[in-house]
């Protein structure tokens, strides 16, 4: 199964994980205790840390980016963030599905989106 993390310095990538071994990727991706969010909009759940703005962490744009898609401009993501996909019917987590996955595959590639040299 395939997560994605995006970090406020904006490195991440997609790594995989197998089923079962999903507490530890997370907790080691937002770097400590976290909390999930569903997105239905989008298909998918946002790992972010528990603590992160007590912590003052700095803001994750792409996470902020993602909530207000689903909620509006009710509130910002601080701190790294990973995506997985929405529980399955046990409540256990899944990997990012193949349309996602192929949306985040062309907006990384959009040279739109890129600084020019």
């Amino acid at each position: 199964m395939k997560a994605a993390i995006f970090n406020p310095d904006h490195t991440g990538g997609i790594v995989e994980f197998e089923k079962g071994d999903s507490y530890q990727m997370i907790r080691d991706a937002v770097g400590g205790i976290f909390q999930a969010i569903d997105l239905p909009g989008l298909g998918v759940t946002m790992w972010m840390h528990d603590e992160g703005k007590l912590m003052g962490l700095p803001e994750n744009i792409f996470g902020s980016l993602f909530w207000r898609t689903e909620y509006g401009d009710t509130d910002h993501i601080v701190g790294p963030i990973i995506l997985t996909g929405m529980p399955d019917a046990e409540g256990d987590t899944t990997g990012l599905n193949d349309d996602f996955l192929a949306l985040l595959e062309s907006v990384n590639h959009d040279p739109a989106i890129h600084d020019k040299e």
